[in-house]
């Protein structure tokens, strides 16, 4: 597969300016004499300049596609036709669109007056195609139809790509967020929001789909063409299509109805079982929630093998999932099957919030995404009510505080000065931190007004596209006492975490609750230049006279007071710990807190153990008295907890002293002894937090606990690890290799045979647990094996960096290696690669992954704020290290 590419390149390299534009054909070898005359002079092109700025000019207005494409996935290359009708608003001579990628072979504008030939160029800038008349164009009316070829893409999964399982060939679609350029010469950006008539001819035996049902089907000598009724208006990103021979399952139909389906590949079909049950009971449950009928005439899910940059799409009528995602044998795990109903839930969601009403630009998309976020557990509670589990938007919420807690992290509504920025639109700001932040919002305004503003919103914009001011003017006029505009705002329209202190001050004759807000920033941060100012609701818990009462108001300045009846024992300023802030209180409090802390919910719980994390990597609190409530966490049993507990017991391990290490061993086998309970294999009647559970205890109690039941279970069960239950393989095989190193080698000849991705990521896993630095470097260079899927192989990187005894090994060999790892990445994730350096706890290692990330890695998408990121990270890892070392020490003396 590598010689395609090479070919491509060459092929590319040898007309100066990428694959756009049109490639001179070679002359074939001749024995005759050259010419003695000189050839024509090459025809000289009129100086152009590219529009300036991220978006194209608007001179033209679409207002329909119609691409028709000749795809065979088998082949490396694709051929189209596209009609773009629209109107010109002025005279114009030339007309930009996007295209990357694409070969144009001739281009022809259709005005009143008659058809006109067009000059094709994609070598004024990158990713940007002009096409210009001789003369301007007139105002009015205008059909342009483009010819052009492209190539369907081996690696990046982005445009239209292939992928080939069981010598069968398939090709999908990616367009998110700039990828449809890839396929069609569009104006590709989400306000140009209008009907799409696909028409695909591909080869005989295989089927096809696409957003919209196909309307025609025509047999050729070719193959078939297959005409797809015109969509809905949809931006180019939502534009999607799917060829392949695939089993296809029927899955009922939606209320209005609308058939569903499941797409599999060839032979994969009865796999689809627990999909094609749920997803007519997660689209019924969205019916209800959003007051409408699903909005499109059909809804097929679609298995793609291998993903680079997303697990699942959106697309209108055809999402797409990455197939572990979807496909799952009849005994699957319920954690598996919970995973394919939040993810499935959150895409599903998407047709009405995002694909019904689209964002008008890429500074929105957050609205999309964080309410696709938000809205599932609400679903997926619903038609699984044993799977409500609210508890996990605390554990949200931290996720996206702790990246948040960043002096480089941006606003969730950022503005957009570069594509780069659009790239880096999709992460943990714009999913968690939105999520959290519409999740406190609904508290404060109450669930019933804002569903109703939500579905006005819906009811207003559909079919089109809005802004978040329109969402919030919505949810404003639902709840017109609940100063939602104006408080979202200072959360959307800046960066960074707040904090929230609350102080007891009380006197004789006064008692009261002073809340103050700050930036919260960990040590180690960059300082920031500005120290932002946020309205929060907040509501604070005072235990006053043995009784706990609430207290709510809106802190908009730098302080607040609430007056109390009388002077409580205990505050905590965020009830139900969904507010999205950290919290504090003053250090003598801490104690009484945790104290307290048995009796509250247990989503406060786990709100007040994170901030108290929190507040000790800003070095304001003793990691003691963390570690010191490990054994109550534990007690309380619940799976969050347990989970905080065993990173808490877990995390501190490299900074544990040699000296002190079997005192350390021996109270992690004493404390997380219910892992020797739950075992290495499921139990009857498990039900997905317990699953969680296993994963996290098991591998604390074993690996870092040494305990040598667990270690020899795992080693004895590698022996046979095929027949291991697939929920805790990939755990058994971890432990095994640290455990007995030998067990590395029978893996590692295994690897290069195997074509389960499943499998191949439990035994990728595996081989990056090793320790023993001889076989953990045989097993990376498994990442260079061009007959490998380094799609897959770079997970053997990542479970390296997972122990801080292999970070010198990792870093070492990407040192080594960092050209060939980059030419075999996916372009889209080349900027990973700074992961890898920065993922020690060690300031003398800033320096180095700097230069190495900016030498090397400037230019792949998204790669400023990633590498500005990383680092920030490792600067603030080290000196948190700093500030607890010595505590862990203390500690673990004591033990």
């Amino acid at each position: 597969m590598r010689a395609v590419w090479i070919v491509v390149a060459i092929a590319c390299g040898a007309s100066g300016g990428g694959c756009g534009g049109s490639t001179p054909t070679a002359r074939p070898p001749t024995s005759r004499p050259a010419p003695t005359t000189p050839p024509p002079a090459a025809p000289t092109l009129t100086p152009l300049t590219a529009p300036p700025g991220v978006r194209l000019p608007r001179e033209f207005q679409v207002e329909r596609y119609a691409p028709s494409l000749v795809i065979d996935p088998a082949q490396p290359t694709f051929s189209g036709t596209i009609e773009i009708a629209g109107t010109l608003r002025a005279p114009q001579a030339t007309i930009w669109l996007h295209a990357i990628g694409l070969t144009i072979d001739g281009a022809v504008a259709t005005t009143d007056a008659g058809e006109v030939a067009l000059t094709a160029r994609t070598d004024v800038a990158p990713g940007r195609l002009a096409l210009t008349a001789p003369q301007p164009l007139p105002a009015g009316r205008l059909v342009l139809t483009i010819r052009y070829r492209g190539l369907l893409d081996l690696v990046d999964t982005t445009g239209t790509f292939r992928q080939q399982v069981d010598g069968a060939w398939y090709a999908f679609t990616q367009h998110e967020a700039l990828h449809a350029r890839r396929t069609f010469p569009c104006v590709d950006e989400p306000d140009v929001k209008v009907p799409w008539t696909l028409t695909l001819q591909v080869p005989m035996t295989l089927t096809a789909a696409a957003n919209a049902p196909i309307a025609t089907e025509e047999l050729t000598l070719a193959g078939k063409t297959l005409r797809f009724a015109p969509t809905p208006p949809l931006p180019s990103y939502l534009v999607a299509f799917a060829i392949g021979p695939f089993d296809v399952v029927e899955a009922g139909a939606t209320s209005g109805g609308a058939p569903i389906r499941i797409l599999a590949p060839a032979g994969r079909g009865a796999e689809a079982g627990f999909a094609a049950a749920a997803t007519p009971k997660l689209v019924a449950a969205l019916e209800r929630w959003f007051g409408t009928p699903y909005p499109y005439a059909k809804l097929d899910s679609v298995a793609i093998p291998a993903t680079v940059g997303f697990g699942a799409m959106e697309n209108p009528g055809l999402v797409t999932y990455v197939e572990d995602l979807l496909l799952m044998p009849a005994d699957a795990s319920p954690l598996r099957q919970r995973r394919y109903a939040s993810v499935g839930a959150h895409e599903l969601a998407h047709q009405w919030f995002g694909d019904l009403v689209t964002p008008v630009w890429w500074d929105d998309i957050w609205l999309n995404e964080s309410f696709a976020s938000w809205l599932p557990d609400k679903i997926v509670g619903e038609v699984f009510p044993s799977w409500r589990k609210p508890i996990e938007a605390i554990e949200a919420r931290d996720g996206a505080l702790e990246a948040d807690s960043l002096a480089t992290a941006r606003r969730i509504r950022q503005p957009i000065e570069s594509e780069d920025d659009i790239v880096g639109a999709f992460d943990g700001i714009t999913y968690g931190k939105g999520a959290a932040v519409l999740r406190m919002f609904e508290a404060h305004v109450g669930a019933a007004r804002f569903q109703e503003g939500v579905r006005a919103y819906l009811a207003a914009h559909a079919h089109g596209n809005a802004t978040a001011a329109d969402f919030l003017g919505a949810i404003a006029a639902a709840a017109p006492d609940a100063d939602v505009t104006a408080s979202m705002s200072t959360l959307l329209d800046q960066a960074g975490a707040p904090r929230v202190t609350a102080t007891i001050a009380c006197s004789a004759d006064r008692a009261e609750v002073v809340l103050a807000q700050d930036r919260y920033l960990p040590l180690g941060a960059t300082t920031t230049a500005t120290t932002p100012r946020w309205r929060l609701p907040v509501c604070v818990l005072a235990e006053v006279a043995g009784k706990r009462t609430r207290h709510c108001t809106l802190l908009a300045d730098a302080t607040a007071t609430i007056a109390l009846a009388r002077c409580p024992t205990w505050v905590w300023p965020n009830a139900d710990g969904l507010g999205y802030y950290r919290s504090s209180v003053a250090a003598a409090q801490w104690p009484k807190v945790l104290a307290a802390a048995g009796a509250l919910d247990p989503s406060t719980r786990v709100a007040i153990t994170s901030d108290l994390l929190a507040e000790i990597d800003a070095g304001r609190a003793d990691i003691g008295l963390a570690l010191a409530a490990v054994p109550a966490l534990v007690k309380r049993g619940t799976r969050a907890e347990l989970a905080m507990a065993v990173d808490l017991a877990g995390g501190v391990r490299p900074w544990v002293p040699a000296a002190d290490r079997p005192r350390y061993e021996r109270w992690i086998r004493s404390t997380f002894a219910l892992g020797k309970r739950l075992g290495l294999v499921p139990a009857a009647g498990d039900d997905a937090d317990r699953e969680r559970l296993r994963g996290a205890v098991v591998a604390l109690l074993a690996d870092t606990g040494a305990e040598p039941t667990l270690r020899r279970d795992a080693v004895t069960r590698a022996r046979t690890w095929r027949t291991q239950p697939a929920a805790t393989r990939g755990l058994i095989l971890r432990l095994a290799v640290r455990a007995d190193p030998t067990v590395h080698d029978a893996l590692l000849a295994e690897f290069p045979r195997e074509t389960d991705r499943v499998i191949l990521r439990d035994l990728a896993g595996a081989l990056g647990a090793v320790l023993d630095p001889p076989r953990l470097e045989a097993a990376l260079a498994l990442t260079l094996d061009p007959a490998l899927d380094i799609r897959v192989t770079l997970d053997i990187l990542g479970a390296a960096t997972g122990h801080e005894a292999t970070r010198p090994v990792v870093e070492a060999f990407v040192r080594a290696h960092v050209d060939e790892l980059l030419a075999r990445m996916p372009r889209q994730a080349g900027a990973r690669l700074v992961t890898w350096l920065t993922a020690s706890c060690d300031a003398a290692a800033i320096e180095p992954a700097r230069a190495l990330a900016e030498a090397k890695l400037l230019g792949r998408p998204g790669a400023r704020r990633r590498i500005d990121q990383a680092l920030e990270r490792l600067a603030q890892c080290a000196a948190v290290r700093g500030f607890i070392e010595p505590g862990v020490a203390a500690w673990a003396h004591r033990l």
